[in-house]
Order: structure tokens, then C-alpha cells, then sequence
């Protein structure tokens, strides 16, 4: 796997990961930014 393939590969798992956020039926905030996605929870964890 080159670097581009290994790019590609993680963008589509951040963004099914995102997807599943949304979707989700929870009180959880995300923020996606530089290839990194931060989710927090109600509790502040």
C-alpha cells in the first residue's frame, strides 16, 4: 500500500465513522479536522 492508497483508506473510515455519529441516537458532539475526529460525550468524556 503507497501513501495515496493508505490516505484514501483512512479518509473513507473517518467518514463512515462520522456517518455513524450522526446517525446515532446519543447526545455526542464530533469535530473532524486534519485527519483527526474528536467525539465527546454528554458527560464531557
Amino acid at each position: 500500500m503507497n501513501d495515496l492508497e493508505y490516505d484514501d483508506l483512512t479518509d473513507s473510515v473517518l467518514l463512515a465513522v462520522e456517518q455513524a455519529v450522526e446517525d446515532a441516537d446519543a447526545d455526542l458532539d464530533y469535530e473532524s479536522h486534519g485527519g483527526l475526529l474528536s467525539i465527546s460525550f454528554a458527560d464531557g468524556s
